[in-house]
């Protein structure tokens, strides 16, 4: 994200791995929004879902859907409608 200037950060999570429950997911989204805010920058909400999405996906490898990220980028009561990519 191109950051210059010294940064740490520290997270503490009480919830097991693999839970099913999305936290990875928020937490990718929170820190991609907090760092694009540290450089000034208010992404829309479909663009973090996609950087999360991606990150998680493509860069770390897990093996998650893209629900997750969705629902912690876009917040409250939603329809997501999903398609079929061709890679």
């Amino acid at each position: 994200m191109d950051i210059k200037e010294g940064l740490e950060i520290h997270h503490d999570g009480d919830l097991p791995a693999r839970t099913g429950l999305g936290s990875s997911s928020a937490f990718t989204v929170g820190l991609l929004h907090a760092l694009c805010a540290l450089r000034g920058n208010m992404v829309p909400k479909k663009q973090l879902a996609l950087e999360a999405i991606h990150i998680e996906q493509e860069m770390i490898n897990e093996n998650v859907g893209s629900q997750d990220q969705a629902a912690a980028a876009f917040g409250g009561f939603n329809k997501i409608s999903f398609r079929e990519t061709i890679i």
